[in-house]
């Protein structure tokens, strides 16, 4: 995937990140359908293409994805990942998955896929699902994201500033922690 907008933030300014599980559509069914069906005046490629052109400069790629996928395994294999020190190998992995690839993260082999890809043992992640280890987890962070007003993935919380939400330029970022550095939020950007 590249660095994305962390990591390359991560480079500038004294950050520390903390993801937490969100299933946008919880509703989605299990079999993937169709975008257009649960967003008829979407245009997938016009959709992505504006994604691939801001995502580009931060080497994060959009292929067209046409499929609403349901995210609720990949996000219980995120818990696993979590667990084993992969959190960010393996998000990266389901991230090119869906979104450089186009695959449908909802289906098991696709998943397993990208947890191979990012080290995580596809039998201890089979097991996890079978077992719904993190079902639990997902849907209590779901539930506290909605409470803190959480309604688009991405959605980041910066301490001191409240929120960003949504695929926004990096300079959203940058504008966003420079004004709590001039605060004397605890940090200075770093040169």
């Amino acid at each position: 995937m590249g660095k994305g907008i962390v990591d390359t933030l991560r480079n500038e300014f004294p950050i520390e990140d903390d993801w937490r599980p969100y299933e946008v559509h919880p509703d989605a069914p299990l079999k993937s359908v169709p975008l257009t069906d649960h967003f008829p005046d979407l245009d997938p490629r016009e959709f992505f293409a504006g994604l691939d052109a801001r995502g580009k400069a931060l080497g994060v790629r959009f292929g067209t994805q046409t499929l609403l996928c349901n995210s609720r395994a990949a996000l219980e294999l995120g818990e696993l990942a979590r667990a084993e020190g992969l959190h960010h190998e393996y998000h990266a992995a389901v991230f090119r998955a869906c979104f450089t690839e186009c695959g449908d993260i909802g289906n098991i082999d696709v998943l397993l896929a990208a947890a191979g890809e990012a080290g995580l043992s596809r039998e201890a992640a089979r097991r996890v699902l079978a077992d719904k280890t993190y079902t639990r987890t997902v849907i209590e962070s779901t539930a506290r994201g909605k409470e803190m007003g959480v309604r688009a993935a991405p959605t980041f919380f910066l301490e001191g500033f409240g929120s960003i939400r949504g695929a926004q330029p990096i300079e959203t970022f940058r504008n966003a922690l420079r004004g709590l550095a001039d605060r004397g939020k605890g940090f200075r950007p770093l040169s």
